[in-house]
């Protein structure tokens, strides 16, 4: 990122040197010393602002760890030279009836523009979960988070009645549960993201169990905007809640994680009345056909923001067994794939690059998604 940032700003800094001297030889030739003196004094001024704006920015992009609502493309990179991020999220249990449709989309050998394999993340829930097919998953790339050990119903009792504890036993229980129940197969350390069950919040003991455990990232919150929003931190909650996070249990207190918001879709965009936090959320007319324009209305929504805003495919399998609903998301991700920009990558990958962006160019020579689960 920052030798395209240094690409784009040279020609400034080179177009100031030649007026540098230019109007230097002038001015001192030619006309008052005294003024030209006080022109070439301006003129170097502008000179190593511009030098110390580049370096600064330089810095700033490699350097990225805050991250505000609704901020833009991180280090304000061009849309043309951004990539296009599309993530897919699985919520609760992988088992036997559900890990037909994950081979069916994501065992073709697909891959990115920079050849590394397109890859989704899991985030796991314990009940009726094979730990067998959870580890196969992991060894293909898979990111794997935690989704709570129980899932229990209602949904009010996450809200409302969940202590600390509870939050510590549901959460990390999980994620200690991957870790066991796969051999150690899938390190505690590679689980760095939770999705609360029912998209129920905690407040901030949900953040600061989240926090006190060393997880880097949640993805509960649904955004019902047309205007979707990259993923932030969440040192700044102020900035969030109300026009993004609308809950009574949105955390108030900073918290150093990333919030990887849930841009809400819209069945019938552009009409927004319908919309749905998730895709299951929504069930498309006309089958096969409809499901693909769904899928396709609400990512051209993000692929033609002015922010190129990631889009997030955050769904359970359920949807599948709707006639003709996997044949359209198999459509979906075929023509994803041939757009030259796409990057099919886990939620992680995804933060890494927001961490430290890369340039489309630079990026088709970045190993960035290649060994996602590499020790």
């Amino acid at each position: 990122m920052t030798k395209q940032i240094i690409k784009a700003r040279w020609p400034l800094v080179i177009i100031i040197i030649v007026v540098v001297f230019y109007c230097s030889y002038i001015n001192v030739f030619c006309y008052n010393p005294l003024a030209s003196c006080f022109i070439l004094v301006l003129l170097l001024s502008l000179f190593l602002i511009s030098v110390l704006t580049l370096t600064l920015t330089a810095y700033q992009c490699d350097q990225i760890k805050v991250l505000e609502p609704n901020s833009g493309i991180p280090c304000r990179l061009p849309a043309d030279q951004t990539p296009m991020f599309v993530y897919f999220t699985f919520d609760d249990a992988v088992t036997s009836s559900n890990i037909g449709y994950y081979r069916r989309l994501f065992g073709k050998g697909h891959t990115n523009p920079n050849g590394c394999p397109v890859r989704a993340t899991f985030f796991n829930s314990h009940q009726n979960t094979d730990y067998n097919l959870v580890s196969s998953l992991f060894q293909e790339g898979h990111e794997l988070a935690s989704h709570s050990v129980s899932h229990r119903s209602p949904s009010t009792w996450w809200e409302h009645n969940a202590t600390a504890q509870d939050w510590f036993d549901e959460i990390v229980g999980q994620r200690e549960n991957i870790a066991r129940n796969t051999g150690g197969l899938v390190p505690i350390e590679k689980i760095k993201g939770m999705r609360s069950p029912f998209l129920a919040l905690g407040g901030d003991k949900q953040f600061d169990m989240l926090e006190e455990n060393d997880f880097v990232y949640d993805s509960s919150i649904a955004y019902n905007s047309e205007s979707p929003t990259w993923p932030f931190t969440l040192n700044k909650p102020a900035a969030m809640n109300g026009p993004i996070c609308r809950s009574a249990f949105c955390p108030q207190s900073p918290h150093a994680l990333w919030e990887v918001v849930m841009n809400v879709y819209y069945q019938d965009y552009p009409s927004t009345t319908r919309p749905c936090s998730m895709v299951d959320g929504c069930r498309p007319d006309s089958g096969r056909q409809g499901a693909k324009n769904f899928l396709w209305k609400n990512f051209r929504r993000h692929y033609e923001h002015r922010h190129k805003v990631p889009f997030g495919v955050n769904m359970h399998a359920a949807w599948f067994s709707y006639e003709g609903y996997l044949d359209a998301m198999d459509d979906f991700m075929t023509a994803l794939l041939d757009l030259p920009d796409v990057y099919i990558v886990p939620v992680m990958t995804l933060l890494e690059w927001i961490q430290q962006p890369l340039s489309l160019e630079d990026m088709k020579q970045s190993p960035l998604g290649c060994n996602a689960n590499a020790s």
